[in-house]
């Protein structure tokens, strides 16, 4: 008799938009961490303070996820969008990225809450980006920039409203550590 299939780990990644960036928006992930277990979230863990989490939901994700996002709206008084994925969603997107950005150029990576239409796409890629490229990554944008993040025309609300879904943005190393934590898995070349 064949042994079956484990289960899929509910162990998920949370990347919270806009927290902890240039001062505005703070969370103290210590805090944040404390309110999830209250809630229900099992081995809550923060990486860096810029609204990493791996945590397991109290029971199914997706509910988990709007849970996130409920629990940071109390704590910052306002809606800040939460972006949830799987190891295995994570290691498909990573995988997914070439070897090295253009030269001169860094890469960062635009993590969409879902997968945008095709119509949100046809609507990016006619944006002029000055230079800087985007390329399409299962539930993601890869970004070429090479003024950097801060400088580019790709900021992370123009990718939201040109594709209509929930876009929060980070680099490569940031989602190889989180990947790293969430489990074993395929680095993307940094």
């Amino acid at each position: 008799m064949a042994t079956p299939a484990p289960a899929p780990s509910l162990r998920r990644a949370f990347f919270l938009r806009a927290v902890n960036v240039s001062g505005t928006n703070l969370v103290r992930m210590a805090d944040l961490r404390a309110d999830l277990e209250a809630v229900g979230f099992g081995g809550v863990e923060s990486l860096l303070a810029s609204g990493n989490l791996i945590a397991t939901p109290p029971g199914a994700p997706e509910p988990g996820r709007r849970l996130v996002e409920e629990v940071l709206a109390r704590r910052l008084g306002r809606r800040a969008a939460v972006v949830m994925f799987s190891q295995m969603e994570l290691e498909r997107l990573l995988s997914a990225v070439p070897d090295g950005p253009p030269p001169g150029a860094k890469h960062f990576v635009g993590l969409t809450g879902e997968e945008p239409s095709s119509e949100g796409w046809q609507r990016l890629l006619a944006v002029d980006g000055r230079g800087d490229t985007v390329t399409a990554l299962p539930r993601g944008v890869l970004l070429a920039c090479f003024a950097g993040q801060a400088e580019t025309v790709y900021t992370t609300d123009k990718l939201e409203r040109t594709l209509g879904v929930p876009v929060t943005a980070r680099n490569l190393n940031t989602l190889n550590k989180v990947l790293a934590k969430l489990g074993q898995g395929q680095a993307a070349p940094t």
